[in-house]
């Protein structure tokens, strides 16, 4: 598998290069030909870049990787309050990656700063019905897709409160899942992917 690890530094040679760095905090060009439009998002910005940073810092240890990660974090809670409440590009996707980043890092900070998130989403919220209900990416109505809607945010916030991975990581929990009893991570193909397990109930059962 080392030429699929030389690729993956490769990509992360290019998201390297491509960053914009901005005192404590990195962004990433949306993609499109031309654009000079810097954002923070899953879709196209510093959480998507950081969601594989991290994953490829944990494999390589290369210190320039978790340096990136944790510039793409920083960027993100600058600008918290300019996200809409969306996973692909928004709220609850770039606090998945803030709950990735504590996981892998073991740093609380991350996780406080999901919370820092969390208490700006509650603040958008509405009531129909009688239900308090959030809005989707257009801020004025209510859909429940996951990368769009009410679902994605409620994954976010579930994971927040009870712990687990991201949803997306479950497959390949599935697959070959062993507990590393050392400290309490998960060892899949020979890689770490931390989680914690004493607070998921479904990743316990599996254990």
């Amino acid at each position: 598998m080392v030429e699929y690890l030389d690729a993956a530094r490769r990509a992360g040679d290019t998201l390297e290069t491509a960053a914009v760095r901005e005192g404590s905090g990195a962004w990433w060009p949306t993609g499109e030909k031309g654009s000079l439009t810097l954002r923070t998002n899953w879709c196209s910005g510093s959480s998507g870049a950081g969601t594989f940073l991290v994953r490829l810092w944990a494999a390589t240890r290369e210190e320039r990787f978790i340096d990136l990660a944790e510039a793409a974090a920083a960027a993100i809670h600058r600008e918290r309050w300019y996200s809409p409440l969306a996973t692909c590009h928004g709220l609850p996707g770039d606090g998945q990656y803030l709950l990735d980043l504590a996981d892998f890092t073991g740093q609380q900070r991350f996780r406080h700063w999901a919370d820092d998130l969390a208490a700006i989403m509650m603040t958008r919220n509405t009531l129909r019905d009688g239900l308090m209900l959030l809005p989707d990416e257009t801020s004025s109505d209510i859909t429940v897709g996951y990368a769009t809607g009410l679902s994605g945010c409620l994954a976010f916030l579930l994971r927040l409160g009870h712990g687990g991975p991201r949803w997306a990581d479950l497959p390949f929990l599935c697959v070959g899942l062993r507990s590393h009893h050392a400290n309490r991570s998960i060892l899949i193909e020979g890689d770490l992917l931390p989680v914690h397990l004493n607070r998921s109930r479904s990743l316990a059962a599996a254990e």
